[in-house]
C-alpha cells in the first residue's frame, strides 16, 4: 500500500448486511470487506442487517446505526470510512468520519441514486450526502453519470469500482454434472433467470415469459430463481399458452446452487429495467454461460454482443426473443472470456484502497 507506518484501518458503515436471518442482505458488502481483510486491511463493520422494514422499525435500525457508528467512529483508530449507500448511510458515514477526521469514501450501488432525483427532503439529504463525501464511488459509467445528473454537476467527480465476482465459486465446469446436480434435464435448451421478483426484475422476468412463449422457443425450459411480490403474478403467467410445463420457480437458493445453475443453463437472461453494474451477468461470464441482457445501466459496458452475449433494447419482448433464438441457435460461436481483475473480489477491494489511500493522502498534504 502507500507506504503508510500502519496497518491500515477502514470502518465500514452498511444499511445491508448479511446474517443468521438472511444470508443473502448485502452480501455484496461482505465480499468487499472479506476481500479487504484478505489484503491486510483491519475492517471494522457497524450495519444494518434486518430486512424488515416499515416506518416504525426503520426508523428504529436506522437510528441504532447512527448510534453505533459514532460508538465505533469513537473508540476505534479508523484511517477512513466507508459508507455504503447514500441515505440514510451516507451521513451515520459522515458524522463518523468527522469525529475521526478522516476521509469519507461513499458507495452508491444503484436504487439509492434515484433518491438524489427526489424533490422533497430526502432527495434534498441525499445530494448534500454525495456533495459531502471525500470520495464517490460507483459500480458502473452508467451509475456514475446518474449521479452526476442527479446533483446537477456534470464534472462531479465519481470513481468506478466494480463489484466484485467470486471467482473460485463462480467458474466454468461441466454443464452434464452441474445438470444432475441441479435436477433439470440433461437433454434440451435451459434458460435461467436470477434476480428479485419486484417492479424491477419482475417486470424483466414477465417480459422474458412473453419472449418464451413463442414457436420458435418452444421446448425451452425456463428456472426462475428469487423472491418477491411479483411471484404470484409470474406464476399465473407461466401456466398460460405454450408456457405451461416449461417454467420452474425455485425461490431463493444458496451461491454454490446458484452458480450450478448457471453452469447447467445455456443462457442466463438479465431482462432489468434498471441495473447499476448487472452482477448476475458477471457471475454467468465467470462461468462461461452466455448472457442474454437488456441494455441498460452498467451492463453494456461488459456483455460484448457476439461474444460473452447478446443485448437488447429493454421493454421489447420481440427483440428479447430474437436474442435468446440467436445465442440458443448459435451457442458455440459464444466464448465467455475470463473476467477482468477489476471484477475479481481482490481486484475491487484493491481499487477501492487505492482510492481510499489517495484520500488519506490528500488530507494528510491538507488538500
Amino acid at each position: 500500500m502507500s507506504g503508510r507506518h500502519h496497518r491500515l484501518r477502514v470502518l465500514v458503515v452498511s444499511n445491508m448486511y448479511p446474517s443468521a436471518r438472511d444470508v443473502r442482505y448485502g452480501r455484496f458488502v461482505m465480499d468487499s470487506v472479506e476481500s479487504m481483510r484478505m489484503l491486510g486491511v483491519d475492517v471494522g463493520v457497524v450495519a444494518v442487517s434486518e430486512p424488515r422494514s416499515g416506518p416504525v422499525r426503520s426508523a428504529a435500525k436506522y437510528a441504532g446505526l447512527f448510534v453505533r457508528a459514532i460508538g465505533a467512529a469513537l473508540g476505534g483508530g479508523y484511517d477512513a470510512v466507508h459508507a455504503h449507500f447514500l441515505f440514510p448511510t451516507g451521513w451515520a458515514g459522515r458524522v463518523a468520519a468527522r469525529l475521526r477526521r478522516v476521509p469519507l469514501v461513499l458507495f452508491a450501488h444503484g436504487s439509492d441514486v434515484l433518491l438524489a432525483s427526489r424533490d422533497d427532503l430526502v432527495g434534498r439529504a441525499t445530494r448534500r450526502a454525495i456533495l459531502a463525501a471525500d470520495v464517490l464511488v460507483a459500480p458502473s459509467r452508467a451509475l456514475a453519470e446518474e449521479m452526476r445528473s442527479a446533483v446537477g454537476d456534470p464534472g462531479l467527480s465519481v470513481e468506478v469500482v466494480p463489484m466484485g465476482v467470486d471467482g473460485e465459486l463462480f467458474a466454468p465446469g461441466d454443464r452434464v454434472a452441474a445438470r444432475e446436480r441441479s435436477v433439470v434435464p440433461r437433454d434440451g435448451h435451459l434458460v435461467l433467470f436470477a434476480g428479485a421478483l419486484d417492479a424491477n426484475k419482475g417486470a424483466g422476468c414477465e417480459e422474458l415469459l412473453e419472449a418464451l412463449d413463442a414457436p420458435r422457443l418452444a421446448g425451452v425450459r425456463l428456472v426462475v430463481v428469487g423472491e418477491g411480490f411479483w411471484r404470484e403474478r409470474l406464476e399465473k403467467r407461466a401456466r398460460e399458452g405454450a408456457l405451461a410445463g416449461r417454467v420452474e420457480f425455485r425461490g431463493q437458493v444458496d451461491r454454490k446452487a446458484l452458480a450450478d445453475l448457471m453452469r447447467a443453463a445455456d443462457v442466463v437472461a438479465v431482462p432489468s429495467r434498471r441495473e447499476s453494474l448487472g452482477l448476475i451477468a458477471l457471475e454467468a461470464r465467470a462461468t462461461g454461460t452466455p448472457v442474454v441482457a437488456a441494455a441498460v445501466g452498467g451492463l453494456p459496458e461488459h456483455v460484448e454482443p457476439g461474444v460473452s452475449g447478446e443485448l437488447y433494447d429493454p421493454g421489447d419482448p420481440r427483440r428479447l426473443r430474437d436474442a435468446l433464438v440467436c445465442v440458443l441457435g448459435a451457442p458455440e460461436a459464444y466464448a465467455p472470456s475470463a473476467l477482468d481483475d477489476r471484477y475479481t473480489l481482490q481486484g475491487s477491494a484493491r481499487a477501492a484502497l487505492g482510492v481510499t489511500e489517495a484520500a488519506i493522502e490528500r488530507r494528510a498534504m491538507g488538500r
